[in-house]
This record gives C-alpha cells, structure tokens and sequence, in this order.
C-alpha cells in the first residue's frame, strides 16, 4: 500500500511513517494469508486432505489482523456529499460537529476494544479446533488500528477545518496573500466595465 504523502522522508512526521509500517504489514499479512490458501489447495490436490486449522487461523487470527492494520491507511475519510452543498457558514460548524462524533465515537470503540483484549488476555481466550492460537494478541491489533484510526482522523481533521475558510467573495492573490481584481488582461477588460 502506497503512501500518498508528498513531504520528503526526512520531514514525515512519526506517526506518518506508524501508518506506513502498519499498511506493509496488512500487505505482508494478505501475502501470508495467500500462501496459507495456496499451500492448502495444493494439500487437498496432493494428499487429500486440508492443512489442519489453517482456515481457523486465518479466519480468527489473520484477517483481524489485516482488516485493523489497514484502518488508518484510508485516505479518502472525508465525504462532502452534505457539506458542499451547505452556505460557507454552516459548513465548517457542521464539519467540526461530525469530526467531533467521529473522535467520540472511535474513542469509545478504542475503550471497548482494549478492555475486550484485556479480558481476552485475563482468560487465556483461544481458537477451537485440532489447534489452537491465542486470540488476545489479535485483540489488541483490534485496538491498536482503531488508535491509528483515530490519530489520522483527528489529524486530518484538523488539517480539513484549517482548509476551510468562510467565503468573502474576493479572490485572494495567492503570490501577496492579499485580495484584489484580477489584473490579467481579461480582468483589465472587466475593471474597464466596472467603471
């Protein structure tokens, strides 16, 4: 999974490269999982049967892992369907008001997570079958993709609400940061018309 920021590496903040490590690892746990099937598909072709609790595995074990590590590489969290169709004085009150029911609720989701990994811990809670494998240490990947979750949402959120302005009607001339007519010659013609 690519990273789409365009800041150098050297500059990239820490939790920046977090988010990386944790999308190379969902790739490398969607690799590891294609080479379970595939060594159970040539199992049954050769012996005639299947690799023992190698579904459970991937079924209670791996796909946790690679569903929560791949959380917070999403960048396309934010959804304008509603906002964009609101005057500028309500879309950033309105905007703040859903980050804010997104924060609140990823933070309860985050409490719940945890606590279920630690009682997951507490119990010594495993899969069934010929095999078993200790779910805990899966729970608390629950936890920790919802916590990257969270950091890119407040991060990007914050980043969005900086982005939006309210409209004044005049254009902002982007070399002097200060507003003014357009002076391109098209601007000349309609400068000449005002007057």
């Amino acid at each position: 999974m690519a990273n789409h920021d365009a800041r150098p590496p050297e500059k990239r903040a820490a939790v920046d490269r977090v988010h990386d490590l944790a999308a190379n690892l969902a790739g490398a746990v969607l690799i590891v999982i294609a080479l379970i099937v595939l060594a159970g598909i040539a199992s049954r072709a050769l012996f005639g049967r299947p690799i023992p609790s190698s579904n459970e595995f991937i079924n209670s074990c791996l796909m946790i892992a690679l569903i929560y590590l791949s959380l917070s590489a999403a960048s396309h969290l934010r959804i304008t369907v509603f906002t964009r169709r609101l005057p500028p004085k309500w879309a950033v009150p309105v905007e703040r008001v859903v980050l804010g029911v997104c924060v609140a609720g990823l933070s309860v989701t985050a409490w719940a997570a945890l606590t279920t990994a630690v009682m997951s811990a507490r119990t010594e809670e495993s899969t069934v079958g010929l095999y078993t494998f200790d779910i805990a240490p899966f729970r608390f990947l629950i936890f920790a993709g919802i916590c990257l979750l969270l950091l890119r949402v407040v991060r990007e959120g914050r980043a969005w609400l900086a982005e939006e302005r309210p409209q004044t009607g005049e254009a902002i001339d982007e070399d002097s940061g200060r507003g003014g007519r357009d002076e391109s010659p098209a601007g000349a013609g309609n400068a000449a018309k005002d007057t």
